[in-house]
């Protein structure tokens, strides 16, 4: 071979070497969007460790030619989207990639408990509104003595002060009375008769890890008398680490908040929580007309809850809620000296008790089937003296429920049976009162189908059987779900519920001197009701989030019950003389663009009482238009500053009088730290007051009158507030 040739052949061997130590091994794939099949053009993929990126192309399609490696460490960045890290092995990885991202503003995985099938929010043909770990965090900053704030901004839901000189809130839903509402705490029913809801909206937010509100009729699971719906209470549960709060809050009305929260496990299955929660609050008379309208209470409030099981077979808890709170009120003059006296005799004085044991025990028969027995007692004490009158009464409240979940293809079954039984026990009253000891108790049989025709349409159907003392119940109710898209659905519900007549439903112990015991001839009221949503979510310019939703609702009710006082002044629980209907609309829409976060609201509802004279009659205290608007920014990790009116239109009181509107605002920025945050927050900061408009008392110091309240009664409330972590 002559000289050329071999250098010639050498060359080549060298070349050939050379290009094929370059060449690699070739990483390809396609880029979309996790919710359908869209490829996503312009994507960067890049491989951090060897500095090189590429973009997909039209198609979503990707190409990298890289090294021979065992492992390779590829990441997605993509406006509008989540970053992806994605582990590879290029030797044994089979290419194309199917890469599917995220966007953004996707919100989390919602698991709702309240409808006992555990569904995704979006699989639900119920419309469920839930508040999360990340509002709960704020509100615990910014009102952290209870969920009376929060629930208040939600457009469909009215919080209602019941009287001026208690202090205690009601919660109102799509138009309808107090008592057409469920209350909730970890899904079972406890704030029902003599002790109201008392309390229940001063749980503090700091003890919840999520709030779901079931929007219409849910009477299939949890009784009657989830008619407007209801709202479910959820305690927190032990994380994966330890985690300790501690809460330190002061308001311009003197109000001291001092909250402390602990979790933690104690092996893998089984862990605790406690909160420890207290709140003091001086009396203010805010018009300075001589009575109080923000109450003197000192308020404590211990839960202990247990956990176990949790990730095997069997699991369970169970917790204890221990709550006492002290209320002075009235006279401004007469709470300063601890006493009434002859010139300063209205004064009330209340001690308040409650002690509640939950727990719930569900074991896995197998893969599919699901058995749970849950239950709950409450004894709920109230004693004091109320202008005059020396009052002591107890109610206990019990809840039994056992349900079989049994989960298959395209169908999920709920079936099961639950006790509820409420007793009064009258101990003590002078002057004596008409009225004395109760005791009611209901039992309950229900069926809950949720079926899935396919990936678009879902149903779900109930029905539920209720014997108790007065009448005999059968309530039906179905919903219908369509999902279009993964960005338009549609929601066709309807529902049947009723309405147990309660003496103390909207009575407050200053009526008690003239409550008459409940009539024989007073009967259940009988609600039919029917909702519609629609809800539209997008991401527009790759950038830009807008989620709207419109909502419907009509309820009819049979013989709605109010509170009676007749010419001698005494007071009774009866049927109105006719009927009642609720039509209503709720328009929510939310925009984020970046950091930026915009809501808007709006509520229309007219709730009215048809009498059969002819006359029709407003709904007390049901504003039939609200508006809400809240714009929030933040700096992660950093930042967060807020602001939020809210309009309160068309509201009658009493007689059918219809009182003024008025605008509501409220600020806040809060500074966060590795260790904590730090907020300042403002609520009605334009002094938005009832008094404002009309005296809150008549009568003077001997004789006082109390107007019922349609407003704000507290005025302008600065507070600041610290939340340590560690």
């Amino acid at each position: 071979m002559s000289i050329h040739k071999v250098f010639l052949l050498l060359v080549t061997l060298l070349v050939t070497t050379k290009v094929s130590s370059q060449s690699g091994i070739t990483v390809s794939g396609y880029i979309r969007d996790i919710t359908g099949s869209d490829s996503l053009a312009g994507v960067t993929i890049s491989a951090p460790a060897l500095s090189i990126r590429t973009t997909s192309d039209k198609n979503g399609f990707f190409k990298l030619v890289i090294p021979a490696s065992d492992s390779l460490l590829l990441v997605c960045t993509y406006v509008g989207y989540q970053t992806l890290s994605l582990k590879i092995a290029p030797k044994t990885t089979f290419f194309p990639l199917d890469i599917r991202l995220k966007p953004e503003t996707e919100l989390d995985e919602v698991i709702i408990s309240t409808t006992r099938t555990n569904s995704r929010i979006e699989d639900l043909p119920v419309k469920v509104e839930v508040l999360g770990s990340e509002e709960l965090e704020e509100e615990v900053s910014l009102v952290p003595g209870g969920m009376g704030s929060l629930l208040g901004d939600l457009s469909i839901i009215t919080i209602q002060r019941t009287g001026a000189i208690s202090g205690n809130d009601a919660v109102r839903m799509q138009g309808l009375a107090p008592g057409y509402t469920q209350i909730l705490q970890d899904g079972m029913p406890l704030y029902g008769g003599f002790s109201g809801s008392l309390g229940v909206l001063s749980i503090p937010p700091l003890d919840l890890r999520q709030v779901e509100i079931v929007k219409g009729s849910s009477s299939t699971l949890y009784g009657g008398g989830a008619i407007g719906g209801l709202v479910n209470f959820l305690s927190k549960r032990p994380g994966k680490t330890p985690k300790r709060t501690l809460l330190i809050n002061q308001t311009t009305l003197g109000e001291t908040d001092l909250n402390a929260f602990f979790s933690q496990k104690t092996n893998e299955t089984s862990g605790f929580t406690l909160l420890a929660a207290g709140t003091a609050r001086p009396a203010r008379d805010i018009n300075t007309d001589g009575f109080a309208e923000v109450a003197q209470s000192r308020q404590l409030t211990l839960h202990p809850h247990f956990f176990w099981g949790m990730g095997k077979k069997t699991s369970g808890d169970i917790g204890m809620v221990v709550s006492r709170n002290m209320l002075s009120a009235g006279d401004y003059e007469a709470i300063g000296n601890g006493a009434a006296s002859t010139s300063h005799p209205f004064f009330q004085k209340e001690n308040a008790r409650r002690t509640t044991v939950n727990g719930q025990l569900a074991y896995r028969i197998d893969k599919n089937i699901t058995w749970t027995i849950r239950g709950a007692g409450s004894i709920f004490g109230r004693s004091g003296s109320y202008a005059g009158l020396l009052f002591k009464g107890q109610q206990l409240n019990s809840y039994l429920e056992t349900n079989v979940l049994i989960e298959k293809t395209t169908d999920d079954w709920v079936l099961g049976t639950n006790l509820t039984h409420e007793r009064f026990h009258l101990q003590n009253a002078s002057p004596v009162v008409a009225f004395g000891s109760t005791t009611t108790h209901t039992i309950g049989f229900f069926l809950q189908n949720d079926h899935r025709f396919s990936a678009k349409w879902a149903l779900q159907t109930g029905l539920r059987y209720d014997a108790n003392a007065q009448n005999d119940h059968l309530l039906p109710r179905a919903s219908l779900l369509y999902k279009h898209s993964a960005d338009l659905s549609a929601r066709l519900g309807y529902g049947r519920g009723y309405k147990v007549p309660d003496l103390f439903a909207a009575a407050e112990p200053t009526d008690f001197r003239k409550l008459q015991p409940l009539s024989d001839t007073v009967r259940p009221d009988l609600a039919n009701s029917l909702n519609a949503d629609i809800n539209y979510q997008k991401l527009i310019f790759d950038a830009l989030s807008i989620q709207i939703n419109q909502a419907f609702y009509l309820v009819e009710l049979a013989r709605p019950l109010e509170l009676i006082t007749d010419s001698l002044g005494l007071i009774s629980l009866q049927n109105i003389s006719g009927s009642g209907r609720v039509l209503g609309t709720d328009t929510y829409v939310q925009l984020k663009y970046k950091d930026l976060e915009l809501y808007f609201g709006y509520n229309h509802t007219l709730s009215e009482r048809l009498l059969s004279d002819g006359r029709q009659l407003n709904e007390p205290f049901n504003p039939k238009d609200k508006i809400a608007f809240t714009a929030a920014w933040s700096v992660p990790d950093k930042w967060r500053v807020g602001v939020e009116t809210a309009f309160t239109g068309n509201q009658y009181a009493n007689n059918n009088r219809r009182v003024p509107s008025y605008w509501f605002w409220a600020a806040m920025v809060a500074r966060q730290f590795q260790w904590g945050t730090l907020v300042l927050n403002c609520e009605n900061i334009g002094n938005a007051r009832q008094s404002r408009q009309e005296a809150l008392v008549t009568g003077g110091f001997q004789n006082p009158v109390f107007s019922p309240v349609w407003g704000a009664v507290e005025g302008r409330v600065v507070n600041l507030s610290l939340k340590i972590d560690w």
